[in-house]
């Protein structure tokens, strides 16, 4: 039989939780086995990053304009898969911005390694950025990640590249 019990130190949000198992030996004797574990909660343990600025100071938006679509796409992002389910167009219209501002912004989270394309208006967030779930979670959906980022590469190599002077497809 197994007892869990709780107890809080409300000083330092710290939880000591106890499992209590009662067992009897080959000799007829009974006893009791206690793990104690501890579980420590509040926000000291958590990193706060302010996204706006980090993202400023690395050169990746440049306006807040570009911030609000990273914010929309962050927010709008489908948890469990880490998916962004929108067109640059309909992106736009939701955040109330140009089709090229979500155009570039999408440009450069692609060029950041921020966000990958898995098909048109499909983006993934890259996990080890931002998740919701456990490590296991995290570890799938960065083979997942990978995975589109070759996928894309290698669709870059296949296509026709076109000289901007002439117009020519090059093979």
């Amino acid at each position: 039989m197994a007892n869990t019990d709780r107890q809080y130190d409300k000083t330092n949000s710290t939880a000591y939780i106890s499992r209590s198992t009662e067992y009897i030996k080959e000799d007829g004797t009974r006893g009791t086995e206690t793990e104690v574990f501890k579980k420590v909660y509040g926000g000291k343990h958590f990193w706060r990053v302010w996204l706006s600025d980090l993202l400023t100071a690395l050169g990746l938006v440049n306006n807040s304009r570009q911030l609000d679509v990273v914010f929309y796409v962050f927010e709008n992002a489908n948890p469990s898969e880490n998916l962004y389910i929108g067109t640059i167009r309909a992106t736009a219209e939701a955040v109330g911005v140009s089709v090229k501002t979500v155009a570039t912004t999408f440009k450069k989270l692609k060029e950041a390694d921020i966000i990958t394309q898995k098909q048109s208006g499909v983006y993934m967030i890259k996990p080890t950025l931002m998740i919701k779930g456990d490590d296991r979670k995290q570890h799938r959906l960065i083979i997942q990640y990978e995975d589109m980022k070759e996928a894309e590469q290698r669709k870059k190599e296949n296509e026709p590249s076109v000289d901007p002077e002439t117009g020519e497809v090059k093979e």
